[in-house]
């Protein structure tokens, strides 16, 4: 894959844009360019439409595997080494506390005087209430509010689970269960296995719990085209679903996202 020069000079933080199928992207840039990423670089599948948004590098790729995007990932974050970058998909949100009033350059300070790599997250999985149900519909937007684990041995050193990939796991690779994969951190400071085709869960010298989250449509979308979800009549809804209205301050109070020091 061959990178545009201006990756080396975009500001940090950079934001990369996954996107193999056209499906909520634009709404998905937006975001990013409403917490303040400066510049967008826009992976996306030649069939996907153009964004057409100001400070947005559209690059044509065509992933046939994890390792090929966990490759083409880590030639992005080698080319921007010592940026902050933002790694995520079509369809997904990050929220950080305060993000409705701050920046993403306020939480990265936050994270620096912390003296943070990496921001500790958990991918929180956002579906309709019927496997049938249209996607991306905020009036019809849920997430589990219970269920969540860590290894109690070492707790957020360890993988995450829970959520909806974690009731619908016989569905679901089991490398698509892990919560806690950074996807906002200073490149140069934290491996990138491109041989497992992911980043490794979030690891620091202290245990840490998260302190933003990444809201995804992602492995609803998958399920909805599973054959196997479709013959079972899988539905997407249980007792402690709770309705998404796009705000951070939903999630502190389940312990999806901590505030820490940060005031």
């Amino acid at each position: 894959m061959k990178l545009p020069h201006a990756i080396k000079r975009a500001p940090s933080p950079l934001a990369v844009l996954i996107d193999p199928d056209g499906i909520g992207a634009a709404g998905s840039a937006q975001h990013l360019q409403g917490l303040g990423f400066g510049h967008i670089l826009h992976l996306a599948h030649p069939a996907a439409p153009d964004l057409n948004l100001p400070h947005v590098t559209r690059l044509p790729f065509l992933a046939q595997t994890r390792q090929d995007l966990a490759r083409a990932l880590g030639q992005v974050f080698h080319r921007a080494a010592g940026k902050w970058v933002y790694w995520g998909f079509a369809g997904e949100a990050l929220h950080f506390p305060h993000d409705d009033s701050r920046k993403i350059q306020d939480y990265l300070a936050f994270l620096d005087e912390e003296a943070h790599s990496a921001a500790p997250s958990l991918l929180i999985d956002l579906y309709p209430k019927h496997q049938t149900d249209p996607l991306l519909d905020t009036d019809n937007c849920w997430f589990d509010s219970a269920g969540y684990y860590c290894d109690p041995a070492e707790g957020y050193r360890r993988a995450c689970y829970g959520g909806l990939r974690h009731r619908m796991g016989q569905h679901l690779p089991a490398e698509m269960q892990i919560l806690n994969r950074p996807r906002l951190f200073r490149t140069g400071r934290i491996d990138w296995d491109e041989d497992l085709g992911a980043p490794p869960p979030y690891r620091s010298d202290v245990d840490v719990p998260p302190s933003c989250c990444v809201l995804s449509w992602r492995a609803a979308m998958a399920l909805q085209t599973l054959p196997s979800a479709a013959r079972e009549g899988v539905r997407f809804h249980w007792p402690q679903s709770q309705a998404w209205q796009g705000n951070w301050r939903a999630l502190p109070p389940l312990g999806l996202m901590h505030l820490g020091k940060w005031f």
